[in-house]
């Protein structure tokens, strides 16, 4: 084979998607070795979208004049890079190979754009969801690098999963769904009293002690509270259960959940914008304990804990409101 573009192709990779096409080439020009090198922001494509970027790339002509590609070293890297990030951020639990076309880098990005609002590029690596990552990650970084971090997980006792998840649900209320950190705080709290920021916490009343209970089976209809917020009647409860249906992933998962009370907070649930137009008065709240007793009253439904629901809004927003 001889190397036709003039990406670094040393040590590169064999890559086993075949039939990969320019984006000139699927707009009508057809790219063959006789013709120009293709420009370096060109972006290749397979049946489903983007993939790779010509930087990403290297093209070769085998010996009876057909091409292929294979990934260049330096682009594995990068490509693993993305993985680690959507890793970190609960969306990939796959092997760091690199390959962002196998079904688990698929499945975590797109995931990763119905949770955050990226829309258009299904499962695929374009520029909106390199940005949205990008700021999503930094933001994750942030929090878990910054000295407020590792205070709360020493003054309150969380595990390494409970604080983690603090900053994902961070990140996720911040960047996912904009919010201030006074609105992202105000509902932490809550969190923090309900759950300790465990998606697997069944009620403990119910005869489920402790913040994680994986013993416990989802039923809609059991009455039993669950999860971050502590969903307990049977059409929320049925809401997220099909929420998590929808997205592919277990009613435990927390991105299942965060999926769910955006579509509460945002949208309607079986065509019920009742918890929405509660939240729509929230928001013009402005007070860290004010949005923190709304949220109480209005979304958890209970008059319990207030002070120390107050409390826990507080120390969050003072450990990562500068984020």
């Amino acid at each position: 084979m001889k190397i036709q573009s003039s990406t670094n192709c040393n040590n590169a990779i064999s890559y086993n998607q075949s039939s990969y096409v320019s984006h000139a080439s699927a707009s009508g020009r057809t790219d063959n070795a006789n013709e120009q090198p293709l420009n370096s922001d060109t972006a290749f494509y397979d049946n489903d979208g983007v993939i790779y970027t010509q930087t990403a790339l290297c093209k070769y002509e085998s010996e009876d004049g057909s091409v292929v590609f294979k990934i260049s070293a330096t682009n594995q890297y990068e490509n693993q890079n993305i993985q680690s990030k959507l890793s970190e951020l609960g969306f990939y639990d796959g092997p760091m190979d690199g390959n962002l076309s196998s079904n688990k880098s698929r499945s975590a990005l797109s995931l990763f754009q119905k949770l955050y609002g990226v829309s258009g590029e299904n499962g695929t690596y374009g520029n909106k969801t390199k940005n949205k990552l990008n700021t999503a990650y930094t933001m994750y970084r942030n929090v878990t690098n910054c000295d407020g971090f590792s205070s709360i997980k020493k003054t309150y006792g969380l595990t390494n999963s409970e604080i983690a998840n603090a900053a994902k649900i961070w990140t996720f209320l911040r960047v996912g769904m904009s919010m201030d950190a006074n609105h992202t705080a105000g509902i932490m709290g809550n969190m923090f009293l309900e759950s300790n920021f465990s998606p697997d916490n069944a009620q403990n009343s119910k005869g489920y002690p402790g913040n994680h209970n994986p013993e416990y089976t989802y039923k809609y209809d059991d009455k039993v509270a669950y999860g971050l917020i502590q969903w307990k009647d049977d059409g929320r409860k049925k809401g997220l259960l099909s929420k998590a249906n929808e997205l592919g992933i277990s009613v435990s998962n927390l991105n299942a959940q965060l999926a769910f009370l955006k579509q509460e907070l945002t949208s309607s649930v079986a065509g019920n914008d009742y918890y929405k137009r509660l939240w729509d008065n929230i928001k013009g709240l402005d007070s860290v304990e004010g949005i923190c007793d709304a949220f109480r009253a209005n979304i958890e439904g209970t008059d319990g804990d207030i002070q120390a629901r107050r409390n826990y809004s507080t120390a969050i927003f003072n450990a990562f409101g500068a984020f």
